[in-house]
């Protein structure tokens, strides 16, 4: 584990033996970072804070990149250019590594113009990923596009991409544009009107021999009129706020098992998106028979609207003991109405308290957490929920439910990752969550507003379209 780095509004600029530049702190591994692969780099955003300074590597080769001025505004491009100067003049021998800092600077961070449709292109790849329920694909893909259609500079490939996307999902967009404008927005809806105008506007533009070009730029002229000239989001009505009071946040549950079954989790990092359940206690498991005939039997819940794949349906599970390296059973799982099931015979009788049953993909398999490693894990797919039921409240414009989400947070989550810190060491999402705290705390008017912490007013924070399609359709009927 690294250790506990504070949210800055300065950041470390350092270059190494190889010429290649970091910038920021890394926010750690999945599902802790929203990576996003840019012209001469990496840029990782932080899903737990998108407004504040992502972390990137820059290719020696590339230099600086053009967008790094605009992502990270001029002080960092400048620092960086100094740091470069400075690290050439350095001695280099044979012996040394070839990631050894020869140079390091620190610069103010001033977010250029495409930090915010950076970070959330990062954060909406981020949510397809680990979001822990289904998002409508077609909302993901014509967002996507838009904000890549808006990186041409910035992202590899990101005109041709964008055009794929928009031109695949041209049907969509046009139905959903249709639906919107003709019941019309409310008063803090006005950002939709805009998300459309600018998707339609790209895919009419991208694609100007579609057959359904000119239907598009008419209903962008539409959008153009609906969006104001405020793109901002507007506080809500009360016609909206009743539309969308009915649909409840996201909240994770474990269910109840029969007796005579066990209970396990499942590992997020081992398994493609929205397969299976996001509760914990997803998977159960019962032995069969005794002495040399026995067997395991394991059900896995499977993501309430999850669509079987015959070609990718390849789950599968292996059993382990504390004392053994190697697992005692191994299974394939076949998708049935709403779970995963299969079986397998032990290698050998364990006494069921010593097994521990861990469920994969084989394109997705890593070694088996255990342990705090299992701990540190669990409280990481808590924070994953958290942060959607922020994001939920925070889309829903619920300042009720911020304090109580920050009041649960703060005893739950929290307090969860400060006892694991305790016997493994200082870990950076501790600081994170309890940085949530204060910031929803601030969002909801009960503490002053600390610049070291997320900003949850700002567009980086706003809401995809697929998310707010849960709260307010978007689909029409």
């Amino acid at each position: 584990m690294t250790d506990a780095m504070p949210i800055t509004r300065s950041l470390p600029v350092l270059v190494d033996t190889v010429g290649r530049a970091q910038l920021g702190h890394h926010p750690g591994p999945a599902p802790r970072s929203a990576p996003l692969y840019v012209c001469g780099g990496l840029l990782i955003v932080d899903p737990f804070a998108p407004d504040l300074a992502p972390y990137a590597e820059v290719d020696a080769t590339e230099g600086e990149g053009a967008w790094l001025p605009l992502a990270y505004g001029e002080d960092v491009a400048r620092t960086l250019r100094a740091t470069r100067r400075s690290a050439a003049k350095v001695p280099v021998s044979a012996d040394d590594p070839a990631g050894r800092v020869l140079a390091r600077d620190s610069a103010p961070w001033r977010p250029g113009l495409h930090h915010t449709p950076l970070a959330r292109l990062a954060v909406l790849m981020w949510l397809a990923r680990w979001a822990p329920f289904p998002l409508s694909p077609a909302l993901l893909d014509i967002e996507a596009g838009t904000l890549l259609a808006a990186l041409p500079d910035v992202v590899e490939d990101a005109e041709d991409t964008a055009r794929d996307l928009l031109v695949r999902r041209a049907p969509d967009l046009a139905a959903i544009a249709t639906s919107v404008l003709d019941r019309g927005v409310l008063a803090g809806e006005h950002w939709v009107a805009a998300l459309l105008r600018d998707a339609l506007t790209a895919t009419a533009h991208l694609a100007e021999d579609l057959p359904l070009a000119p239907r598009l730029r008419d209903l962008a002229d539409r959008a153009c009129l609906e969006a104001g000239e405020d793109n901002a989001a507007d506080t809500m009505d009360s016609e909206l706020r009743r539309l969308i009071e009915r649909v409840p946040a996201y909240e994770g549950t474990t269910l109840r098992r029969a007796d005579g079954w066990r209970t396990a989790d499942v590992d997020w990092a081992q398994v493609p998106p929205n397969a299976v359940a996001s509760h914990e206690g997803a998977i159960r498991w019962r032995l069969q028979g005794s002495g040399e005939d026995t067997g395991i039997e394991v059900g896995v819940d499977a993501a309430d609207q999850y669509v079987a794949d015959p070609v990718g349906d390849r789950l599968a599970f292996r059993v382990y003991t504390p004392t053994r390296p190697l697992p005692v059973a191994i299974g394939a799982l076949e998708h049935g109405a709403a779970s995963w099931r299969g079986t397998a015979r032990l290698r050998e009788p364990v006494h069921p308290d010593r097994l521990h049953v861990d469920v994969y993909h084989p394109a997705w398999a890593s070694p088996v957490r255990s342990g705090v490693a299992a701990a540190l894990a669990a409280a990481e797919r808590q924070a994953v929920r958290d942060l959607m039921v922020l994001r939920t409240h925070l889309a829903r414009d619920d300042r009720r439910q911020l304090v109580r989400w920050a009041e649960i947070v703060g005893a739950d989550t929290a307090a969860r990752l400060t006892r694991i810190e305790e016997e493994h060491g200082l870990d950076p999402l501790t600081a994170r969550v309890d940085g949530l705290v204060r910031a929803a705390l601030a969002a909801a008017g009960n503490e002053p507003p600390d610049p070291a912490n997320p900003q949850l007013a700002s567009s980086e924070w706003r809401p995809t379209l697929a998310e707010w399609s849960r709260l307010r359709p978007l689909f029409p009927a």
